[in-house]
């Protein structure tokens, strides 16, 4: 083929593999327009779960929606690990519901359709969040007019998510159930179960709330929070930002109980800077109380606060901002302080912020404050910001501020002006006055001080300070502001009158005359940093002080002076002198390094040769007077502090020392030379009166050696003996102090008359013979102590006791201490007492409580001992008492908490009385048991008179300062009361629960067995003398109240007091029972005794007539227990006269009234229960009548006493009845008449006379009168 054909060959196959390429292209755009979902849904599918790997998640999903127009993601889940910041999560269904064809036309507020989120459970840990690569800091862009796209949800639709996030601080943010609805054409709700923060809270539960939606707006209505927190409405207006106007707008209304929140907002230029604010916040009715559970301390209130606020103008610029706001606040209230109000009005416009008032009130007291400063136009220079301030306050009584306010009073005023720059003053400038100051007793009439401050010195200054007249005190000083802080102070002191002064500043003088002139001054520099450090090198000062012309009542001191000097790091006493007067003077001198070791010297004199002279300033100080004595002293000594080291030589002699009350002079030596750390005490003696002390030794700094002590009592020495101790006693280390070595011996003191010589009187006599004896240091510590007293006689013994012995003995060993005492008293048998507790010496002095937690183990005894000696505090009663006693005691526990087990044993087989008449009283025992702090009442009883008494119960002594007890006493027929005309006994049942100051006593006590018999002779009463005095009223028992010891007032009372068997009367004048039934209840501060007494039946049987009680009550008043109300009703029969008596009223004044039928008066119905007769007739047959009647009481009462005859009371009235009628002048007429009741109706007379006639008459008896008798009369069964 030629060239040509070939060529023609290759463009034909190009088109021809380009042609295959088209069609190949074009199927696969194909495949892609039909099958894009599978293709795209499965990219992100396998995509998705690689770059979750790629972060450390583990992804599992399910992808789905058409990609169209909607996106959705099921089952997701998503693991990271314990340490990942996304632990876990998943989802039930994401969606995602979208227009494209919207966002081509640029309709962007319709291309999101929906959001939909279900099922969100998620746990993530932001502090475990990857850190963020460093960013690239880009030039900023130019503002332009370009906004972004106004995407906006539909609909938004979340539903049941869950959600636990740990903030960066640590702290958790936990979602519960939260459900989010909006959009659609639904009415939009918001719930979450729970939201809380964990810790801190808060922790809020069901909270819900309406949502309004709509494009580019939003609003929350009704959201209810906790304690009556409500958000009324949250708007926010966004669709203007998309407009030409460029604003959006917000709205706020919040509600707290009674207060009101309201804001609204709008801002311009959002997307086209410059942007402009402009704001208003108003807010009132708001109460501390509507804060309270919102974490308001419980100690802060205040009563209304109101807030005004309003701001305008671009936030990039704080120059072109304006921002007014005034906030007020009343009843201010925190810490213990109060105000009334505070007012604060602030400001802020043309670049310049100014405090027009900040203001605090109470009462008239008046702080204010006022301050400005100039803005800058870069907010970042605010650190360095010029600004001034001034504060004024005004303070009356400054004691309002505080409820519980020191006692202080007086006026002040602060004047103070600062400036400076951002957080630091330049400079500050005050004056502080105060007038009639006072701070409890202390008074301060006028006060000035003047403050200042700069950048360079701080100064205060009290330029006078006038205590009075005459009494100025000055003061300056001043700190320079360098890191040394070197301090400059100067005072003068001048005090003319020195009463003056104490007397302005509010001192209670004393009675006696004061007064002294006191003159001061001096100067000193120092560093503070120096000081800090302890070098003192630097330091130097000057002072002076003098007083003179002082006095104290009549007491005179001419002179005390002091000066001293310090420089290059020592200071020199160069004088100090006090000179009483010309003999008494005390001079001393000497100096001393401030640095360590701070070496020193001192020498001194003391000449006060008559004591006596200090009489008057002793008296004007409460001290006694001195009625003889002298002092010389001298010292001479040098050294140092640090370690400590001296040496000299120091002297003292006291001759003739004696006050008014010291019976004896004393006199005194002591010569000691000391050098290093050892002192040569050669010799210590004191003596007065009887009294003598001598001793001897070395004390260095280990130890004290007296190798002689001895004390005596006139010629008699009373101790002997020598003292070695180290004086560390605390070192349990062989050192050099060497162990502890004391012996001290007592032989034949008659302790008696040692104590009477040294004051103390009225001790019993005796012999003691004791030795002591201590050896080792204090953790191998043994001690032997043995005494004995011997001859000990008891004052007001019985005469059988005869002289006692106390034998003691004592061992401390191996930290063991044992004690044993036996005490011998004849004719007792001896008693003896072991304890024995483990002792760690040097544990106890370094905590002496530790002793009452130590073990304890202790034991007493008392062999059975007979107690008829006891007869001897009542021989004229008792005659022999054969008792026994018998006493075991242990102690276990501690001294704190004792655990004691002890048995008491009293038996006495019988009490022989010395008198026969006194009852019985056998087989008396006593059992009483105690167990820990347990006291057992086991038996108490004994046989009275045939009746048997017994007592039992516990005493609680867990409380020894408050005892529980719980007692009972139970009687059989017990013997009460007995005289030779009465007896009475008793069956009681008592109880007694409680404590000394509040028991309970309750119980019942029945009578039984009582007898009443009196024989009233009758003779004696007949022969009373006509001028007896009448008997005087006694009001003592109407006023008489019950009354119970103090130590009862707190207890309570239930105890019944009754008769189970009436109690008898019988006599020759009465006979009957009585029966009663009383309690006595209430407490011990106000008892009350309720009841009273019946009368069974009772019979009066009076000399001439016979009278039937048929109604006898006796009632007691709670208010008046000695003066009972009386209801009585008694009925008679005298010859053919029915009577019935009353007594009714009070006992202290009792009503009586009579009545009878026939109808008589009152004084007729007495004589004829008296005398058996009536006044009425002749004055023959009165006294005819009254010489019968006394004829035969006189006979029948001797017939009784010559025969010892009983007298019959019968209860019914006698039938027959004889009376003898004179007839005057006539004696013949002269007759007796017998009367005979034959029934109540019926009777029969015969009358004889003494011509010897008689008459016999049989008669019907008609009874008048029963209308006067008493309406509440009952009859008589």
């Amino acid at each position: 083929m030629s060239e040509s054909s070939a060529s023609k060959s290759k463009p034909r196959r190009f088109w021809k593999w380009l042609r295959r390429f088209l069609v190949a292209g074009f199927l696969l755009l194909m495949l892609l327009a039909v099958f894009h979902k599978p293709l795209l849904l499965s990219v992100i599918r396998v995509a998705g779960p690689k770059l979750a790997a790629g972060q450390g998640l583990k992804l599992d999903w399910q992808v789905g929606g058409t990609l169209w127009d909607a996106f959705a993601l099921q089952k997701v889940e998503v693991t990271g690990g314990r340490e990942h910041w996304l632990p876990a999560a998943k989802l039930e269904e994401l969606r995602l519901g979208y227009d494209l064809r919207a966002l081509w036309r640029g309709e962007h507020t319709r291309v999101v359709r929906q959001v939909r989120v279900h099922g969100l459970k998620a746990t993530a840990d932001l502090r475990r969040l990857p850190a963020k690569p460093a960013e690239v800091t880009e030039a900023p862009k130019e503002a332009g007019s370009q906004k972004p796209p106004a995407l906006w949800p539909g609909e938004l639709d979340i539903r049941d998510a869950d959600l636990d996030l740990t903030l960066a601080d640590g702290t958790r943010l936990i979602v519960e159930g939260l459900t989010l609805r909006a959009g659609g054409g639904q009415p939009g709700i918001f719930e979450c179960r729970a939201l809380r923060r964990e810790p801190g809270g808060p922790a809020l539960e069901n909270l819900r709330a309406r949502i309004e939606w709509e494009t580019l707006r939003v609003a929350i209505a009704d959201f209810e929070l906790p304690e009556g927190f409500l958000l009324e409405k949250l708007a926010l207006d966004l669709a203007g930002l998309w407009q030409e106007n460029d604003r959006a707008l917000a709205q706020l209304n919040l509600r707290l109980g009674g207060a009101t929140l309201h804001v609204e907002a709008e801002a311009a230029g959002v997307f086209a800077p410059p942007m402009h604010v402009r704001a208003e916040v108003r807010m009132d009715g708001l109460r501390s109380e509507d804060f309270k559970a919102w974490g308001l301390p419980e100690q802060a209130r205040f009563a209304k606060a109101s807030m005004q606020a309003r701001v305008e103008g671009d936030p990039a610029a704080p120059d072109s901002m304006s921002v007014d706001v005034s906030v007020e606040l009343e009843g201010v209230a925190a810490a213990g302080a109060r105000v009334d109000d505070v007012k604060i009005h602030a400001t802020v416009k043309d670049g310049k912020a100014a405090l027009h008032e900040a203001r605090v009130a109470r009462g008239e007291n008046v702080i204010t404050i006022t301050a400005g400063a100039v803005l800058p136009a870069d907010p970042g220079d605010l650190p360095k910001t010029p600004w001034t301030a001034e504060l004024k306050a005004s303070l009356p009584d400054a004691r309002t501020f505080l409820d519980a306010a020191p006692p202080v009073q007086g006026s002040l005023t602060l004047t103070v002006n600062a400036a400076g720059k951002g957080p630091t003053p330049t400079s500050v400038e005050g004056v502080l006055t105060g007038t009639a100051l006072a701070f409890e007793k202390w008074r301060l009439p006028e006060l000035k001080a003047v403050f200042g401050m700069d950048g360079m010195e701080a100064r205060v200054e009290l330029p006078d300070l006038a205590l009075g007249q005459g009494n100025v005190i000055a003061l300056k000083s001043s700190m320079r502001m360098e890191d040394a802080m070197p301090v400059r102070v100067e005072w003068a002191v001048k005090i003319a009158d020195a009463a003056l002064a104490l007397r302005t500043a509010g001192m209670e003088l004393p009675a006696r005359e004061l007064g002294a002139v006191v003159e001061s001054e001096g100067h000193a520099a120092f560093a503070v940093r120096d000081v800090e450090a302890g070098d003192f090198r630097a330091l130097t000062a000057e002072a002076s002080l003098r007083v003179r012309e002082a006095r104290h009542g009549q007491a005179r001191l001419e002179e005390a002076a002091l000066e001293m000097k310090a420089r290059e790091g020592r200071v020199e006493l160069e004088t100090v002198k006090l000179r009483m007067d010309e003999e008494n003077h005390l001079d001393l001198h000497g100096g001393m390094d401030l640095q360590a070791p701070h070496a020193f010297e001192a020498k001194g004199d003391v000449t006060l040769p008559a004591l006596v002279r200090f009489n008057e300033l002793l008296k004007s100080l409460g001290a006694p007077e001195l009625k003889s004595g002298s002092v010389e002293a001298a010292l001479d000594v040098k050294g140092q502090l640090q370690p400590w080291t001296c040496e000299g030589r120091a002297g003292l002699q006291a001759r003739r020392l004696q006050t008014a009350a010291m019976p004896h002079a004393a006199d005194a030596s002591l010569e000691a030379a000391f050098a290093g750390k050892r002192a040569d005490l050669s010799k210590l003696e004191a003596g007065a009166g009887p009294w003598r002390l001598l001793a001897r030794g070395v004390v260095d700094e280990k130890r004290a050696d007296l190798a002689e002590l001895k004390v005596w009592q006139k010629e008699a020495l009373l101790l002997d003996g020598h003292a070695r101790a180290p004086l560390d006693l605390m070192d349990t280390q062989a050192g050099e102090g060497g162990p502890l070595d004391v012996r001290l011996r007592a032989e034949k003191l008659r302790l008696h008359e040692v104590l009477a010589a040294a004051g103390i009187q009225n001790v019993p006599p005796g012999v003691l013979d004791a030795e002591l004896a201590l050896q080792g240091r204090l953790d191998t510590l043994m001690a032997d102590i043995q005494a004995r007293l011997a001859d000990l006689k008891v004052p007001g013994a019985p005469k059988a006791f005869q002289p006692a012995s106390v034998d003691f003995s004592g061992k401390l060993e191996a930290g063991r201490l044992g004690a044993k005492v036996i005490v011998a008293q004849p004719p007792l048998k001896d008693m003896t007492v072991e304890a024995a507790l483990p002792v760690d010496v040097p544990a106890l002095m370094k905590q002496p409580d530790a002793l009452m937690k130590t073990p304890l183990q202790a034991s007493a005894s008392l062999p059975e001992s007979g107690l008829d000696f006891l007869r001897e505090y009542a021989p004229g009663m008792v005659r022999a008492l054969p008792a026994k006693l018998r006493l075991d005691a242990r102690v276990t526990g501690t001294a704190e908490k004792p655990l004691i087990e002890a048995a008491l044993d009293v038996d006495a087989p019988e009490i022989i009385w010395a008198k026969p008449d006194l009852p019985s009283v056998r087989d008396v025992r006593a059992r009483i048991r105690a167990k820990d702090r347990l006291v057992m009442i086991e038996d108490i009883s004994a046989v009275l008179a045939g009746g048997t008494v017994r007592i039992g119960g516990r005493v609680d002594l867990q409380d020894a300062q408050k005892p529980a007890f719980d007692a009972r006493l139970d009687a059989r027929e017990a013997l009460i009361y007995r005289d030779p005309g009465a007896s009475l006994r008793a069956d009681a049942a008592i109880t007694c629960r409680g404590d000394l100051a509040a028991a309970r006593v309750e119980g019942l006590v029945e009578l039984v067995r009582g007898r009443i018999f009196k024989e009233i002779d009758l003779l004696p009463v007949l022969k009373l003398p006509a001028d007896v005095p009448a008997v005087p009223p006694d009001t003592s028992r109407q006023e008489a109240r019950l009354e119970l010891p103090p130590a009862l007032h707190g207890w309570t009372f239930d105890v019944g007091v009754r008769t189970r068997d009436p109690l008898l009367i019988s006599g020759n004048l009465a006979n009957g029972a009585v029966s009663a039934d009383v309690r006595l209840g209430g407490t011990g501060a106000a008892p009350l005794l309720t009841g009273g007494a019946n009368v069974d039946r009772l019979l009066l049987k009076l000399p001439f007539s016979m009278v039937k009680i048929t109604k006898g009550a006796v009632t007691l008043r709670p208010e008046r227990p000695f003066d009972p109300d009386l209801d009585i009703r008694g009925e008679s029969r005298v010859g053919s006269n029915d009577i019935t008596l009353f007594v009714y009223g009070h006992s202290t004044d009792p009503r009586t009234r009579f009545t009878s039928s026939p109808p008589m008066s009152e004084p007729d119905i007495v004589t004829l229960l008296a005398t058996g007769t009536t006044l009425g007739g002749s004055a023959a047959e009165l006294a005819s009548e009254a010489a019968s009647r006394a004829a035969v009481l006189f006979l029948t009462e001797m017939y009784r006493k010559m025969f010892n005859k009983k007298k019959v009371v019968r209860e019914e009235p006698p039938r027959l009845h004889l009376t003898f009628n004179p007839s005057g002048a006539d004696r013949g007429s002269d007759s007796v008449q017998a009367t005979y009741d034959l029934t109540e109706n019926w009777r029969l007379t015969n009358r004889f006379t003494q011509a010897g006639r008689m008459k016999t008459l049989l008669g019907y008896v008609l009874r008048f009168g029963k209308a006067a008798r008493a309406v509440d009369e009952v009859k008589a069964p």
